[in-house]
């Protein structure tokens, strides 16, 4: 098979991008870089009429609710997360086939 074609089983899992982790600090690739391939590849899917699946992570807003981790950091010395950081980034999620 071609790298250009996609097995029909294939689909395209969207994960981490939503406003609050693409406005963190992202190395060695520029999130501004890895929204734009994701944007392309997304339209890509959606034009070979592919599934595009966007994964989308909330909780409350100081972490009280979240699952403990590997880290001896707690959810709450975090700091609360900005308003709207749940939310997927608009280049992405403009499909609602999605």
């Amino acid at each position: 098979m071609a790298l250009t074609t996609l097995d029909p089983k294939t689909a395209l899992v969207v994960i981490d991008l939503q406003k609050g982790v693409v406005d963190l600090l992202t190395a060695p690739y520029p999130a501004a870089d890895v929204v734009a391939r994701t944007a392309e590849l997304a339209n890509a899917f959606r034009a070979a009429g592919a599934p595009v699946v966007l994964v989308r992570v909330s909780g409350a807003p100081d972490g009280s609710d979240a699952t403990p981790g590997r880290t001896d950091i707690a959810a709450r010395s975090r700091g609360a997360r900005p308003a709207g950081w749940d939310t997927l980034v608009e280049d992405v999620a403009t499909d609602p086939s999605d």
